[in-house]
């Protein structure tokens, strides 16, 4: 999640609209809150393929048939903690719906890293919101989910 939260804000809005669970995906050694400092040391972990360490592992989603995956954009990529974890999780048979906050990348590749990830996965039409527009975004994601026949 992003220092400032944007991610954890679309999920809660996700999980108060459909019921769903939430886990919250946290590193060990959490992030400095600085944007510059993180994306320094971000852009190190890509590069020479470090993995934080989980807080906790991701819990066992063999009950769920639809699985919400959301994260930021960190170099237009997964973060790399989050890569790892998920490709050790077994995604296979499960519809995937893949969210992003960024800050003007879009889903930059991590569509298509996420489904090199789980290639026997059902993937979703997915939602990517600039960071900034996620406070009045709700409606936005309301749409979303409707379109996908989430909620009413």
């Amino acid at each position: 999640m992003t220092s400032n939260g944007y991610t954890a804000r679309v999920a809660r809005v996700i999980a108060a609209s459909t019921g769903a669970d939430v886990f919250e995906v946290e590193t060990a050694e959490p992030y400095p809150a600085g944007y510059s400092k993180t994306t320094d040391i971000v852009q190190d972990e890509f590069d020479r393929k470090i993995y934080r360490v989980l807080k906790k592992p991701l819990p066992d989603l063999s009950a769920y048939d639809t699985v919400f995956i959301g994260h930021p954009i960190w170099w237009g990529r997964i973060p790399p903690f989050l890569y790892k974890a998920l490709s050790e999780a077994d995604l296979s048979g499960k519809t995937v719906v893949h969210f992003v906050t960024h800050g003007g990348s879009g889903f930059g590749s991590s569509d298509r890293e996420l489904r090199e990830i789980a290639p026997k996965a059902l993937f979703l039409k997915g939602l990517a919101l600039y960071e900034e527009e996620v406070e009045s975004s709700e409606a936005e994601i309301k749409t979303w989910l409707k379109e996908l026949k989430f909620i009413k």
